[in-house]
């Protein structure tokens, strides 16, 4: 079976996604550790994931 071009950026898109809302999670999770600094920046960078994945599905 052949996959069509879009198929491997929507796959790619929904991967980054996931793994964004899974550091957010953590992010919420080490910040009721008391780790706030290491929550910020696992924060900003699921942010940065799910942008990824806004943009992938935009390309489309």
């Amino acid at each position: 079976m052949t996959s069509l071009p879009g198929d491997d950026a929507e796959a790619k898109a929904r991967q980054l996604a996931r793994r964004g809302h899974e550091n957010y999670r953590l992010a919420h999770e080490l910040e009721q550790r008391g780790l706030t600094q290491m929550a910020s920046y696992l924060r900003r960078y699921a942010d940065l994931q799910l942008k990824q994945a806004r943009e992938l599905r935009r390309k489309e």
